[in-house]
């Protein structure tokens, strides 16, 4: 037990390296998001796009 209200485990990995120096984690972020693009393969297929 830590004695944090959280765990720390659910703070994504490459924000706590991030923010960490030498194994020691200086911060923690207050937001950390992902980009993705989805896409209909059918219509790419249709315009002749890979």
């Amino acid at each position: 037990m830590t004695g944090l209200p959280y765990d720390l485990d659910d703070v994504v990995k490459t924000a706590r390296d991030g923010l960490s120096y030498n194994g020691t984690l200086y911060a923690l972020p207050f937001y950390v998001e992902s980009s993705m693009t989805y896409y209909r393969k059918d219509l790419f297929q249709a315009a002749g796009l890979n």
